[in-house]
This record gives C-alpha cells, structure tokens and sequence, in this order.
C-alpha cells in the first residue's frame, strides 16, 4: 500500500502498459511521474475492469484516476471502475481516463464512477476523447481550472 513514484513521463499503480485484460485491482498509493500517469494502468489497448484506484495522481500531462493513455491505433475499455482520487496536473487529466492519441480507437468507459476532484488547466471529469462512448457513468467529483 505504498506510493508509486517516476522520475520519468509515465508510471501505473498497478500495471505500466497492458494489452490483455486487467481486473479486481485496487490502488491506494499516491502515483507521481512527470507525464502520462494513472491510479490503475498507465497504457492500455485491452480492458480494464472492477477496479478501484483509492490514491491520488501527480503529474504533468494526461493523467487518469483508472488510464492515462490510449495510443496511436489502439483501443481500450473501461468498465465498472471507480477513481476515489485526486488528480493534479497541467492538462488533459480525467478522473477515469487521460487521453486517447489522435488516431486512437474507441475508448469504451462504462458503469464507472468518478469520486475524485481534478485540478488542470484542461480536463474533463469522466475522459478526454475525440472517439469515446461513455455510457452509465457517475460523476461526483468536481474540476477546478489552474493557470
């Protein structure tokens, strides 16, 4: 149950980078890295699912309660996760998910909760996503702009 921490850009809590499936996890260590970070996987192009991250996120850029990134052609799911964490950071930070890259697939989040309040300059409480299908989702965290 400590805290994760990266000297370099990007940095999970529970998983660095998953193709496959990762499920039933729980974080509650405090997760720093200079960029892209997330409670649970920081990279995904599977499915992430009943997971729990309980610990904040500190970072830079792209930071998520659950995800942090999607990359270019991949695609992710997203489902039944709750993020009890705060997220601090520059910009594109969501309380579930970061950011999916230009030429991302479908990122899928359902069923997930957001708890967590969010501090950037851009953000979104739920994801950041040109092509998300974000469906059955609760949101009772609240985003705060920072210059």
């Amino acid at each position: 149950m400590g805290a994760a921490v990266s000297v370099g850009e990007s940095v999970g809590g529970i998983v660095g980078s998953s193709k496959g499936t990762v499920s039933g996890c729980e974080n509650y260590g405090t997760i720093k890295g200079t960029g892209r970070s997330a409670g649970i996987v920081y990279y995904s192009n599977g499915i992430i699912e009943n997971c729990i991250n309980n610990g904040n996120v500190v970072g830079g850029w792209d930071l998520g309660g659950i995800l942090a990134w999607v990359g270019d052609g991949q695609s992710a799911t997203i489902k039944n996760c709750t993020n009890n964490g705060d997220i601090t950071g520059t910009w594109n930070n969501g309380g579930i998910f970061g950011l999916a890259h230009d030429n991302a697939g479908t990122v899928t989040i359902t069923g997930c909760t957001n708890n967590g309040h969010i501090k950037s300059t851009t953000g979104g409480q739920i994801s950041i996503a040109v092509k998300a299908v974000i469906s059955e989702c609760t949101e009772n965290g609240s985003w705060t702009k920072v210059e």
